[in-house]
């Protein structure tokens, strides 16, 4: 994948600062208002979604799930601090549902965007991908979502998605061939489809051995919240596609990753055990539709 070029950003150092410096405002958010996951279903949307629109490679079903949740969380957010009453949040979570495809078209527009992809992202085509799954919503109303969600998101999209981070990890501890790139992509997406079995998968051990600048899982409801954040998750999924493809420098990764972010070197690597399970273990009927109620 070709790297995107800042004129500001001279060189690796300088693209690290910025990645960590978006961890760091992601921890804050998350310990303002913590965030609940997409499940697997919705997550599957994403992915068709994407499909439809030709953008299904280049990390944007990813990333678009992640524009979604954090969508999805200042709405309710800026909804819950105007002190309404429960009858009123029970009718404003109907509004929400019923809008739900048109929030999520809009991340995937601007995910796909911000990947500086070619493919055609007009109004009609995105209602053409609609109508496809039995969603009917005219051309203005896709324009003014696509344009409501950027502001709701304060006009702020991360620089890389995950993808093109995990790139830029494996080439910072230098393991970038083509073959361990390719095999990079599938791990990283497989990982961001199954996001939500991932942090279910390593609940219990942040539970027990949380490290610093990692949230706490929640014991809230049967909702699936975020504890692991982006920067790490990439890093998991280089370690990760090292460790799978057997490469001469899969330990010696995880030491030189863990003093890139910096991590700590227990939590990557049970990251790492939690990732391959996850993506190599198959679904059960209960993960990807769990007979409790899940948000989303």
């Amino acid at each position: 994948m070709e790297r995107k070029q800042n004129p500001y950003l001279k060189n690796s150092d300088d693209w690290m600062a910025l990645l960590r410096n978006e961890h760091t405002e992601e921890v804050k958010a998350e310990a303002r208002w913590p965030t609940v996951m997409l499940q697997s279903s919705a997550r599957q949307i994403v992915w068709s979604m994407c499909s439809l629109l030709g953008v299904y490679d280049k990390g944007v079903p990813g990333s678009s799930c992640r524009l979604l949740e954090r969508c999805l969380c200042r709405h309710i957010q800026t909804f819950l601090h105007e002190n309404h009453s429960l009858e009123e949040f029970s009718q404003y979570k109907k509004v929400i549902v019923s809008k739900f495809f048109l929030l999520l078209v809009s991340c995937v527009q601007l995910a796909a965007k911000m990947s500086d992809l070619q493919t055609p992202m007009s109004a009609s085509r995105v209602r053409s991908a609609l109508l496809q799954l039995g969603v009917d919503h005219s051309t203005a109303e896709i324009v003014r979502m696509e344009s409501r969600v950027f502001g709701i998101l304060d006009y702020r999209i991360p620089v890389w998605n995950s993808l093109e981070t995990a790139e830029f990890l494996a080439d910072g501890v230098g393991v970038n061939s083509p073959v361990i790139i390719k095999a990079l992509e599938v791990v990283i997406n497989a990982t961001e489809y199954r996001r939500d079995i991932f942090e279910l998968n390593m609940k219990s051990w942040i539970a027990h051995n949380r490290p610093a600048n990692v949230s706490p899982p929640s014991e809230e409801g049967s909702a699936v919240r975020l504890t692991m954040h982006n920067l790490h998750v990439c890093a998991a999924g280089v370690a990760a596609t090292l460790r799978y493809m057997q490469h001469p420098a899969r330990a010696a990764a995880v030491l030189a990753l863990a003093r890139l972010l910096p991590v700590e070197r227990a939590y990557l690597r049970a990251m790492v055990h939690a990732l391959l399970k996850t993506i190599f273990t198959p679904l059960e009927p209960s993960a990807s539709g769990s007979k409790k109620k899940r948000y989303l």
